[in-house]
């Protein structure tokens, strides 16, 4: 007997929610980073604030909207959100690495999810390219390529920022600030990689937010790969874009701009010699199955960009 098994459909990425306008820390009295995956989790049992799920019950689809909140239940979700936080400062100040992180994860799950964006044209099965659920809509005669061209571009098209509430602004800055002060407390444990994720996710609600750019960039620093160090860079291109000409913060971005291209290469070499390395560890091991190695290929550029291949005895 042949079974058969449908993958689940893919989660819709929310888009961020933003301001436009560059900020300081609220809390910025201390550099105020989480392991939980459920962060933005405002939810509770019935869609309301205050009750816990019931016990047994299925986890949240998360393709759901997020619950609807009136302004009242917003301003407490908010207002229980900030006590946390003033903890969670509190064990920052002590160091207490750990403690901040618990209580800055509980704030940012009281706070309001961020909003889904409404989503255009259809979504693809789980597991299907875009050429395959293309065809799967095609009629007998292909007669649908007009309607698959009119849907690239709508999809192509900018998408218009929606007008945030005030109280819309409130939320997105506070899960921007929870995000980055979550950020700075894995900084203090050397979890770099970990600091780069939530500064991205404060960023998401806020992208001019000038704490959360440089400590992606410190953390993509410390991190010292390609791939972070390139990062890096741009985060530091992007903070002399945003700082006023007078903050001593220029100082020290303009000095990792001087260092950072000599270490892009050294680190892009590195990793291009270790990639090839290993590739020809990996061609040798099958290229001598018959006697040969890679040593029997030589490549030389042809002078139009590209390499002529040789076979050597």
């Amino acid at each position: 007997m042949t079974t058969s098994t449908t993958a689940p459909a893919q989660p819709e990425p929310q888009p961020p929610v933003s301001s436009n306008t560059p900020r300081a820390d609220p809390a910025s009295k201390s550099d105020d980073g989480s392991d939980d995956e459920n962060w933005h989790d405002a939810r509770s049992g019935d869609g309301r604030p205050g009750t816990p799920p019931p016990p047994g019950a299925a986890p949240a689809d998360e393709d759901e909207e997020p619950p609807k909140f009136t302004d009242d239940e917003i301003r407490d979700l908010l207002k229980r959100g900030d006590q946390l936080k003033s903890q969670g400062n509190d064990c920052f100040r002590k160091s207490d690495w750990d403690g901040a992180i618990r209580l800055y994860t509980q704030a940012l799950k009281t706070v309001p999810l961020r909003p889904q964006g409404p989503s255009k044209g259809r979504s693809r099965p789980a597991g299907l390219t875009d050429e395959d659920f293309d065809g799967d809509d095609q009629d007998q005669n292909g007669t649908n390529d007009k309607a698959k061209g009119k849907e690239k571009a709508e999809a192509e098209e900018p998408q218009v920022p929606k007008e945030l509430t005030p109280l819309e602004k409130e939320a997105a800055t506070a899960r921007s600030v929870l995000n980055g002060n979550l950020a700075a407390c894995y900084v203090k444990q050397g979890k770099h990689d970990e600091a780069v994720r939530l500064c991205t996710e404060a960023l998401a609600d806020d992208p001019n937010y000038v704490k959360a750019i440089h400590r992606r960039a410190t953390a993509n620093e410390a991190l010292g790969t390609w791939t972070s160090l390139s990062d890096a860079e741009k985060d530091y291109k992007r903070l002399l874009e945003l700082l006023p000409p007078s903050d001593p913060l220029r100082t020290s971005c303009t000095r990792s701009l001087r260092s950072l291209p000599e270490r892009i290469e050294v680190q892009k070499k590195k990793e291009t010699d270790e990639m090839m390395g290993k590739l020809k560890d990996l061609g040798n091991s099958v290229l001598g199955k018959f006697g040969l190695s890679t040593d029997n290929f030589q490549f030389t550029p042809n002078g139009q960009g590209g390499y002529s291949m040789n076979f050597v005895r």
